[in-house]
Order: C-alpha cells, then structure tokens, then sequence
C-alpha cells in the first residue's frame, strides 16, 4: 500500500491504528542517498538504513515465519 503525504506524522497514526507493519518513506533526501526511512508497528522510532537492508530484514522476516 502506498500513501502519499506530505509530512510522515501526519499520517503515522492512522496508519499505526491499521496495524500496518512498517511505515516506509522515500523523500528526496532518501531518493539522493538510496536510503529509507522506516518505522515498525509499535516503535515511535524511525530508522534509516539502505533500500537493500530494509529488503533483507523483510526477507528473514518471511523465512522465520515459515
């Protein structure tokens, strides 16, 4: 699902409220440093690491829950 917004805490809890996983965001600082930022359900914090960290932790995630 993607959702287009201006400011991420805009939205962040209504998003949260749907138990959605992660919230992912690719601004354009992101864009020019090939990096996301990322929240996980429950956590208040953001975390930025590359797109193919942010692939491998999803990754690993489907394979423990297999």
């Amino acid at each position: 699902r993607y959702i287009s917004v201006t400011g991420v805490q805009t939205c962040a809890l209504p998003i949260s409220l749907q138990k959605i996983p992660y919230i992912v965001v690719v601004g354009k600082k992101e864009s020019q440093n090939r990096m996301v930022s990322v929240r996980t359900l429950g956590s208040e914090n953001q975390e930025e690491m590359s797109f193919d960290q942010f692939k491998q932790k999803l990754q690993q995630q489907i394979l423990q829950k297999k």
